[in-house]
């Protein structure tokens, strides 16, 4: 069984209580220890390591010792994907995500069997069409592994400590025009499971 969880986005600074979930849901789908692979192709190469650095403090407050983390380069990417349980492609930009994944054909029999989690713009890559708000406000097609459309930060108001003038339902109702799929709107700290056999 192969699991992808698309999350709406700041699953790091949301609550104790949220981040549980959200490792309540890994541990369902992934028996510990476990491994995960930290994919952060969607932010600027310079910031990775810091980035990991603060998920390695949030799974280690959630997991303890029962979770290997690994940050994953394009260089090391498929020797990571094979050794992991879990893949989290965390947030950024989903053009660049594709710059990095779209190269490696077959992306979903490397995924079989894993729990693979999408958090903001890495939830607008694993599916197959998306409103992106906070880089082009506009809809956007994915990879299409995970066969839905979603709008991660949905009803946020703040973006990167500024104000939002988005509009969310008008969001939902231009990719509602778009495709046929269903539509997950998904809040920041709020996730959707889809799993589908191996």
């Amino acid at each position: 069984m192969t699991t992808y969880i698309l999350v709406g986005g700041a699953m790091r600074t949301s609550s104790p209580e949220i981040q549980a979930k959200l490792a309540t849901a890994i541990q369902k789908s992934a028996s510990m220890p476990f491994k995960v692979a930290n994919v952060f192709f969607g932010e600027s190469r310079e910031q990775w390591q810091d980035k990991f650095k603060s998920r390695q403090d949030m799974f280690r407050v959630l997991f303890g010792e029962n979770a290997q983390m690994r940050l994953t380069t394009p260089e090391t990417f498929l020797e990571d994907a094979v050794w992991a349980d879990v893949i989290y492609i965390h947030g950024g930009y989903a053009t660049r995500i594709a710059q990095y994944l779209d190269k490696i054909p077959n992306l979903e029999k490397l995924f079989a069997g894993k729990v693979v989690i999408g958090d903001s713009a890495g939830a607008v890559y694993l599916a197959k069409y998306a409103w992106e708000a906070w880089t082009d406000e506009r809809v956007a097609r994915g990879r299409g592994l995970v066969p839905v459309a979603v709008i991660p930060h949905f009803g946020s108001k703040v973006y990167d400590n500024n104000e939002t003038t988005i509009d969310w339902e008008s969001a939902e109702r231009e990719l509602a025009v778009s495709t046929d799929l269903p539509i997950y709107a998904i809040r920041e700290g709020e996730f959707e499971i889809f799993e589908e056999k191996s």
